[in-house]
């Protein structure tokens, strides 16, 4: 019920997104594009609301960023953005690009999906990030719920040596992730490595590229709901 409402909403608030926000070139467009991403891209939700938080040394998760909230990370020292929303021509990328430009931070633009699982490539691409980015630096997606839940999960244990089970504290309500809805299929992807992948000691990058397939797994989690 509560994936069919949510669909429903997503369906509409689709068609409206893409009719405006997509261009900063002229006063009028950038006043407009500043509207869409107050309303259709739920900024004005984010202006206290950060789900701003640490998860090891430099590294740091949040929901969507905005502009002056992108000049207090630079202030703050941190050197890199990886934005897990890709680079769709609409309101929150354009200035998402425009203010790290201005402040000199780095934007990383990966993809990454919450209602179903990420392509094999988007995964092995942001590992390689993982591995060449400047510290510190900021994940985020739109509300910091559930990419950047997997996104942090993904570094500490590709980078840190982590568990899947030291991971566990990355996806929950203190960031708004409902392992009860669609978005539950991320939890089940860390169960099903924790399983095939951990317990046979077979690296995270190694199961991914040699195991990993998002469509079948996507498939069974939503099988297992029915």
């Amino acid at each position: 019920m509560f994936d069919r409402i949510w669909g429903r909403i997503e369906k509409a608030e689709s068609k409206l997104r893409n009719r405006f926000g997509n261009s900063l070139e002229t006063p009028w467009q950038r006043f407009l594009s500043h509207v869409h991403f107050q309303l259709m891209d739920h900024g004005f939700l984010r202006i206290l609301w950060t789900n701003f938080y640490q998860f090891s040394p430099g590294a740091y998760r949040s929901n969507q960023p905005s502009p002056a909230r992108i000049k207090r990370y630079a202030r703050r020292g941190i050197k890199t953005i990886i934005n897990l929303r890709g680079s769709p021509i609409q309101s929150h990328y354009l200035f998402e690009k425009e203010a790290c430009q201005q402040c000199d931070v780095e934007l990383v633009n990966c993809s990454m999906w919450a209602r179903s699982l990420t392509p094999k490539h988007f995964i092995i691409e942001l590992l390689d990030v993982f591995d060449k980015i400047e510290h510190p630096f900021v994940v985020h997606c739109k509300s910091g719920a559930d990419r950047a839940s997997l996104a942090a999960a993904f570094y500490l244990i590709y980078k840190k040596g982590y568990t899947v089970e030291q991971t566990r504290n990355q996806f929950g309500l203190k960031y708004l992730h409902l392992k009860f809805s669609r978005t539950g299929v991320l939890d089940f992807l860390m169960d099903v490595f924790e399983r095939e992948g951990q317990a046979q000691n077979i690296s995270l990058r190694d199961w991914i590229t040699s195991h990993y397939d998002a469509e079948a797994l996507t498939n069974q989690f939503l099988e297992n709901r029915s």
